[in-house]
């Protein structure tokens, strides 16, 4: 189950970025094109953002970003993250 949830995660953000590209590709208004990408950069934004909360201490920004970008977390485990205390 642990499996699903992560490839599930990766699968969103496939499907942020082939959004534009598809509507693009179906020849789609510039209009959807346009809507697409808007909602492909606020969606990508905010994972990025992620509430505002820092990167965890020991881990570095690039890293933490690219984790956030893929997974939607800090850190490559699922585990470390889901029992992690409040504010840190």
């Amino acid at each position: 189950m642990r499996h699903v949830i992560e490839w599930s995660l990766s699968i969103a953000l496939v499907a942020m970025v082939a959004l534009p590209i598809l509507t693009f590709a179906f020849d789609r208004p510039m209009e959807i094109v346009a809507m697409a990408v808007s909602i492909g950069v606020i969606l990508m934004a905010k994972r990025l953002i992620a509430n505002w909360e820092p990167p965890l201490a020991g881990h570095p920004l690039p890293q933490a970003l690219t984790y956030r970008l893929l997974w939607d977390r800090d850190v490559p485990h699922r585990t470390s993250w889901t029992r992690r205390a409040p504010g840190g």
